[in-house]
């Protein structure tokens, strides 16, 4: 029954939305079967045009079980809060049934590069960025959000065909020429339903200058699509003064995101340099933190390496500017992954949604704490509510496939497992996940073709192999899964931490006793995959076994 601290939060809430109360009976006795054992009507089956945001809230506050609700009147209240911010500023997009959407839309298209030195393509980039960041801040405006806008670079689609897809009546696009420390760069705004110029600009500064035409470009481009700011009048705020850290995050910052080894170590270097020409540079911290984690969770750096230098990252970020989005997602991940710490994890990326909830990239991180601990009605919203604000975006798409793998929503998962990998063929963990959907749902051959033609195009990737080891045992082709796991002992031989990609390929084999091994050594070296035991199907075989379970409860999941 829901109790006294949030539950009764829900039925008032409920009420106030709807005209009625989520629980009803003829009688007293029907009231409490209704509350004990039926869920209440989603309130925008009830009212059409309420928030879809809001109908989390009441859901939430009205779960049947209690560690599933609210914990506190104050986080409530903090998520009330943020929904009321993103209404006033216009970022709720859910409107009346039959009503058209009449806020300015704005998308802002990668610059292009004209400079001779293709390297400088990350100054291009990380000027459109930017510059989306600040329309972002301005109430009224809706801007397209930088995954879905960038997967339009060196594509010269027609802007008819950009503005139908991300749903932006005007869009901005722009050049960029970098000669020495000159820099000559061109902007306009196109409203893409007629095809003609609504405003045009060239400026030509000197890097020291590049905030300044950030914010130059950003000003007349709320004017022209006439939405009234409010307070400062200034968009583009300046991270640091240093102009050499700034280039140097430019180009740091977007590999980290790209998910491969190379990519990431690369990029976590940059902003590691970023950080030391600049300490004040909070991004950075930010940035080098979440380098360092995505490592470690990807087994591509040790645990006892990786795992400490993100958290002590994370704490410095906090320290610096705990009003930073980012600063909340390092913390909370630092907690999921480092420590263990489920409602340390959770609340801090709550804050971070709280503090933008318009940011993809918020949603997406609460999502993947949501998911492990098994609360995934509200991981799916939550990955919905990403690709909602950015549906073009690689990791947005795929995230929402592996909530729904772990959801046990296979058909769901194939659906956005197809769609991601039709906007990044080559990403592994798209295929891995696929390839697991369809194993789970039965079509083993399915799945099996699909593991083998993605090891056979992509280059080496251990997840990915590792699901390919479980799909082969599960067909009964014991040498070939063996054959797998033999590649996972020579690199375990060379440091390489894979204890959980072995425990999956042994569970897979039917080898159970080997597998709590192996993943008993999993939990012992911290890996970062280990995290994702608790909730999956392939570890199905081992969850009545005690020691399977003495595992879950050291990593502070629940019985």
């Amino acid at each position: 029954m829901p109790g006294p601290t949030c539950g009764l939060p829900g039925v008032v809430l409920h009420e106030m939305a709807t005209g009625q109360l989520p629980f009803r009976g003829d009688y007293e006795q029907a009231v409490l079967y209704s509350i004990l054992n039926e869920p209440p009507e989603p309130i925008t089956a009830l009212r059409s045009g309420l928030p879809m945001e809001l109908e989390r809230i009441v859901k939430k506050c009205l779960a049947k079980r209690p560690d599933e609700r609210y914990q506190s009147m104050d986080e409530l209240l903090a998520e009330l809060r943020a929904l009321q911010r993103s209404i006033e500023s216009g970022t709720d997009r859910q409107l009346p049934a039959g009503e058209k959407d009449l806020r300015p839309t704005v998308a802002v298209l990668p610059f292009e590069n004209r400079s001779r030195d293709e390297e400088d393509e990350y100054l291009s980039d990380g000027i459109a960025e930017d510059i989306i960041n600040a329309l972002t801040k301005v109430p009224g405006l809706c801007v397209a959000a930088r995954s879905s806008a960038f997967h339009f670079k060196g594509k010269n689609a027609p802007l008819e065909e950009v503005g139908k897809k991300l749903h932006v009546g005007a869009v901005v696009e722009g050049t960029v020429r970098r000669a020495g420390q000159r820099l000559r760069i061109t902007a306009q705004l196109v409203d893409v339903a007629e095809g003609y110029q609504v405003w045009s600009e060239r400026y030509d500064r000197v890097m020291e200058d590049i905030f300044d035409v950030q914010d130059e470009i950003s000003l007349p481009i709320v004017a022209q699509l006439k939405v009234k700011l409010i307070g400062a009048q200034r968009l583009v705020e300046r991270p640091t003064e240093n102009d050499e850290a700034y280039q140097l995050y430019l180009r740091g910052r977007p590999l980290i995101c790209r998910l491969t080894v190379e990519s990431m170590q690369k990029g976590l270097e940059l902003v590691k340099q970023a950080r030391e020409l600049d300490p004040t540079f909070v991004e950075a911290y930010a940035a080098e933190s979440l380098g360092y984690m995505s490592l470690t969770v990807m087994g591509w750096m040790a645990p006892n390496e990786g795992g400490p230098k993100a958290k002590s990252l994370a704490d410095k970020v906090l320290e610096m500017d705990n009003s930073l989005a980012e600063a909340h997602i390092s913390a909370g991940l630092a907690a999921m992954f480092a420590d263990w710490d489920w409602p340390a994890a959770e609340a801090a990326l709550r804050r971070a949604v709280a503090l933008t909830p318009t940011k993809p990239d918020a949603h997406s991180w609460l999502a993947g704490v949501l998911m492990p601990i098994g609360h995934f009605d509200e991981a799916i919203a939550e990955a919905q509510r990403a690709c909602e604000l950015d549906p073009l975006s690689v990791l947005a798409n795929n995230r929402l496939a592996l909530c729904q793998l772990f959801r046990r929503d296979y058909e769901a998962c194939i659906e956005s497992c197809r769609r991601t990998l039709d906007l990044d063929p080559q990403l592994a963990i798209a295929h891995f996940d696929l390839g697991l959907a369809q194993c789970f749902s039965g079509r083993l051959g399915a799945a099996l073709e699909t593991f083998q033609s993605a090891c056979g195009l992509l280059s080496y990737d251990p997840l990915l192999h590792s699901g390919f080891g479980y799909a082969l045992g599960k067909a009964g082709r014991v040498d070939e899964a063996r054959s797998v796991l033999a590649e996972f002992r020579t690199q375990q031989e060379k440091g390489f931490p894979c204890s959980w990609l072995i425990s999956l390929v042994q569970v897979g084999l039917g080898e159970n006793d080997a597998a709590l091994t192996a993943l008993e050594d999993a939990v012992q070296q911290h890996e970062g995959l280990a995290v994702f035991t608790y909730t999956f199907e392939a570890f199905e075989p081992l969850r009545s076994d005690p020691c399977f379970q003495a595992l879950m409860r050291q990593m502070n999941f629940a019985d």
